[in-house]
């Protein structure tokens, strides 16, 4: 195969890529700009770190999208090297995983000669679905979910991929589809990959071995394991002679072994005019009519394999199959070289000559370790205890270098813990978003780099293909010029792209994942009593934003409400005591609220007025009255849905603002002479039921009013330190489309008996959302609050002169 155009196949929402080597900028520009084209978007590099840390330290510039656009994961093994090539992909409907021989680098992607074994799987259980479940496992020994970015990735990817909840992992050999079988054997085991290797051959001895690797131990200690223990009748190495990596003269002891020239092999993969490095590796060890196969990142050397039935030092993933004999050779078309063709003199090897020596345990000392940005703080979790002390004492500092290449130092905060295993720093306000990050000492030695993980732009960019349906919401969006009451049916759309309306239902899939975090034993999710409890109640003037509806299809909605307000996005897209929330929300309990609120509104209006059934007409003489009683039907909609949800979200939150906006788009004031076709909610109107202060009135009283207000079931994520700032435009609109309600209905003699409730409804609203100064002084609220006025305040029937100002204070 031709690994990097596989990358372009579509159907997969995650990928995890682990390697040895990485080159940034080739990852980038084969690996990820194939996997984005494909519509993955949420993807995990793993590599090891000391050579990540040689990557970053190469003199190129930092990556660009690492950190962004897909989360860097450092691995280490015990004494070795981390060593696999996986590409793990997950979708809604399967997933695949292709255990490689080949490194995130150019030459691993597109240059070299590399083996890969593909397994694909699909919603069933099967063979190739545990082999694939394996590859999940061995992949998740790597990730520190007590990394913010790391269990965003991964909780984000379980949520989207039920089938792989249920797997179950290989445990062995497994029947595949083509009546093959198939086994998965990685390191982390008791017995090494050789030996696992060897007990899956059965003990039988080999009539044939045949090896291919790049590199072997300078005494060819594993493959004469191999020989002996298989008791090969025959073996060949199949090498590339011209590279010199070949120890010849290890072949004087032991068994014969036959050399074979793997240059010009097979003119479609190796043409005589090319120089590819034959990276492959590949163990063949025929018994009767049957070939044992292992293919994938393990070399012919003990740190790989390991001696006897101890597990080697590298940490390797290899995939075993089991087919019929010859099969295998000659698809790669290596058959006439295994039988002895192009068979080579060791005299007629170049020397063995390994190279020079990568700088590895230099690397590893100038590790500084995991750096992670969540908004204005960043986390770090040191590569030793020493680094932590050095720098929680002063005796060392942490530099950022952002986007823009500045650099510049983060004051140090607290200890996440007892001990220095977790520091935490504040991020200056206003600069660049961090890329890299070192360490700084008082002699002015630096450490190596390592990419800061920043968490809200990982989250903005993990998003799934939005579909034909989301597609032609997302253009709606577009197009739009003004907002309506079609903003809910496009969140409806949006909404069904987010959880995959196309997948069918699992019965199995939570509706959300109570993952709890490893470092806390906190729950992710926060009712909003506690959030409020717990938020830091100070927005800093240009700090980041905290966007909750980060990478949802809905937040276009989010959006296109900002963009027709002329309120521009940022970022990516007195303190009072701690119980004091959850005393302001205690006295809302005063239990003298109407169970049925929004029948006190409809009562407040005008004495027996009712409201009867609402047939549909196409008349145009009524048209407009028919416009006018949608809005009503969206509120009696809105309200029910609240009502029969358990649990309140983000989008339930922005589904509130847009429902909100769309009356005020659709109101005019009692002076207004000549509404136009989109304004049909009169401030006053006898006979009309569908005025927009009593709408609106309905809609907040379902969130904010009765004994039983939508607003207890809401839930925020703990992680955000603040309120995120899409909720408090939500609460700036509620709280302007409130208090215009309620000036509106003092104004209207006919509303005066509905201005006493509303007057309640805002009060109470105030409580509920529970607002600091320090909040409701914020950029992010005001210029809501500013730019609501100025959009619909004279659309309305109001001047500055007969409308009071909003108040700062809760």
């Amino acid at each position: 195969m031709r690994l990097y155009e596989r990358l372009g196949d579509t159907g997969y929402h995650t990928t995890i890529i682990s390697s040895f080597g990485v080159d940034f900028q080739a990852f980038e520009t084969i690996a990820l700009s194939r996997l984005r084209g494909a519509g993955c978007r949420n993807v995990l590099l793993i590599a090891d770190s000391a050579m990540v840390g040689l990557a970053l330290d190469s003199g190129a510039p930092p990556p660009r999208s690492a950190g962004t656009h897909y989360l860097v994961v450092k691995a280490v093994a015990n004494g070795g090297v981390f060593h696999p090539k996986i590409f793990l992909q997950l979708g809604r409907k399967g997933g695949r995983m292709i255990v490689a021989s080949a490194n995130a680098t150019g030459a691993g992607l597109a240059g070299n000669l590399e083996l890969a074994s593909l397994v694909e799987c699909g919603l069933d259980d099967s063979g190739e679905q545990r082999l694939v479940a394996s590859g999940w496992a061995f992949l998740s020994r790597f990730l520190d979910e007590r990394q913010q970015a790391v269990a965003d990735k991964l909780e984000w990817a379980r949520a989207r991929t039920p089938w792989l909840l249920r797997a179950r992992p290989a445990e062995g050999l497994e029947t595949l589809a083509d009546g093959t079988q198939a086994a998965f054997i990685a390191s982390g085991a008791a017995e090494g990959v050789g030996a696992r290797f060897l007990r899956m051959v059965g003990g039988r001895s080999a009539d044939r071995l045949i090896v291919i690797s790049p590199y072997w131990d300078e005494g060819l200690a594993a493959l004469r394991q191999l020989q002996n223990r298989l008791d090969a009748t025959e073996t060949a190495a199949l090498i590339d002679t011209a590279q010199g990596l070949f120890p010849t003269a290890a072949l004087r002891n032991g068994r014969a072994v036959r050399l074979g020239e793997l240059a010009h092999f097979d003119e479609r993969r190796f043409p005589k005019r090319n120089s590819r490095f034959v990276h492959a590796k590949l163990i063949v060890a025929t018994t009767g009519d049957t070939d044992h196969v292992l293919v994938g990142s393990a070399n012919c050397t003990l740190a790989a394999l390991g001696r006897g039935d101890a597990p080697g030092i590298n940490e390797e993933a290899c995939l075993y199959r089991q087919v019929p004999a010859g099969r295998v050779l000659n698809e790669l078309g290596l058959g006439l070289i295994a039988d002895g063709e192009n068979t080579v003199d060791p005299a007629d090897v170049p020397a063995f000559d390994p190279g020079e020596t990568l700088p590895l345990d230099d690397a590893r000392a100038s590790d500084p370790g995991t750096f992670e940005a969540v908004f204005d703080r960043l986390r770090w979790w040191p590569s030793s205890p020493k680094l932590g002390v050095d720098v929680a004492h002063g005796s060392a500092r942490i530099e950022l270098v952002g986007d823009d290449g500045a650099v510049f130092d983060v004051p140090f905060e607290a200890a996440a813990g007892a001990d220095t295993a977790t520091l935490a720093f504040s991020i200056p306000t206003g600069v660049a978003r961090p890329r890299v990050a070192r360490i700084r000492f008082q002699d002015g030695r630096r450490s190596g780099a390592a990419v800061v993980s920043c968490v809200g732009e990982l989250r903005s960019e993990t998003r799934e293909p939005m579909g034909s349906r989301g597609e032609r919401a997302a253009a709606a969006l577009d197009d739009a010029q003004e907002e309506g009451l079609w903003l809910l049916e496009i969140l409806d759309d949006l909404d069904a792209a987010d959880r995959g309306a196309q997948s069918p239902p699992d019965s199995m899939a939570p509706r959300r994942l109570r993952v709890l975090d490893q470092g806390t034993g906190q729950a992710q999710m926060l009712d909003y009593a506690a959030f409020l409890a717990g938020r830091r109640r100070r927005v800093e003037p240009g700090e980041r934003e905290r966007n909750s509806l980060a990478g949802s299809a809905s937040s276009l909605v989010r959006a296109f409400l900002n963009r027709a307000l002329g309120v521009a996005l940022a970022g990516a897209e007195a303190e009072s005591g701690l119980d004091d929330d959850r005393e302001i929300l205690r006295a809302l309990d005063t239990g003298d609220e109407v169970a049925d609120g929004a029948s006190a509104i409809e009562a407040g209006l005008e004495a027996g007025q009712a409201v009867g059934p609402r047939a549909k007409t196409p008349h145009p003489a009524l048209r407009r009255l028919a416009d006018a009683r949608a809005f009503g039907d969206a509120v009696t909609a809105f309200g029910k849905r609240m009502a029969d949800a358990k649990e309140i979200g983000s989008k339930d939150i922005l589904r509130l603002r847009a429902l909100l906006t769309a009356i005020a788009i659709a109101g005019f004031g009692e002076a207004t002479r000549k509404p136009t076709t989109v304004q049909v909610l009169p401030t006053s109107a006898n006979g009309s039921a569908e005025t927009w202060p009593r709408l609106i009135g309905r809609t907040l009283n379902t969130f904010f009013g009765g004994r039983d207000p939508a607003v207890r079931r809401l839930e925020l994520e703990a992680f955000h330190d603040r309120l995120p700032t899409d909720l408090l435009e939500t609460w700036a609109t509620c709280v302007w489309a409130g208090e215009m309600a309620l000036a509106a209905s003092r104004r209207a003699p006919p509303l005066a008996s509905l201005a006493p409730i509303l007057q309640r409804l805002v009060e109470q609203m105030n409580l509920w959302v529970a607002l600091t100064p320090d909040e409701r002084s914020s950029s992010e609220f005001v210029a809501v609050l500013e730019a609501l006025d100025d959009r619909f305040q004279a659309r309305l029937g109001f001047s500055q002169s007969n409308l009071a100002p909003i108040a700062v204070a809760t």
